[in-house]
């Protein structure tokens, strides 16, 4: 069911009507007067502001706990595609290395050796950290 959402004038317009609507009632029909009335509806009043009250903190509480919730998963969707951008450069640095290693192996010095492997071994702890995540 949709909510219906009504502006402070319109509330505040209802309820003066009633209370009016109510005070005739009780002025002309129960032949009380208007003090007699007013101790009748302190304690009513009182209720309902308290609960007004207690409705719009739950209103305010509610909006921040999902506005912080969009926020975290805003930050989560920014890190997996971060990571996913983050594999993609090493996967193709990966290709890169080893194909121009692989192409000239009589090229390939103990040095051009050594950082080939560091290279594959950076790879692996990195995507062993990326899938942790």
């Amino acid at each position: 069911m949709g909510a219906v959402t009504l502006s402070r004038f319109w509330v505040a317009t209802i309820v003066a009507a009633t209370f009016s609507i109510i005070c005739f009632l009780v002025y002309f029909v129960a032949k009380k007067s208007l003090w007699e009335f007013l101790d009748l509806l302190i304690v009513p009043m009182a209720l309902a502001i308290i609960g007004f009250g207690f409705t719009a903190q739950q209103q305010a509480r509610q909006t921040q706990i999902e506005k912080q919730r969009d926020e975290r998963a805003q930050a989560v969707e920014e890190q997996r595609a971060q990571n996913a951008a983050l594999q993609a450069y090493l996967d193709q640095m990966n290709h890169l290395m080893l194909e121009k290693t692989y192409s000239s192996p009589k090229k390939a010095t103990p040095s051009s050796r050594w950082r080939r492997r560091e290279l594959q071994r950076g790879l692996r702890s990195s995507m062993g950290s990326i899938t942790r995540l």
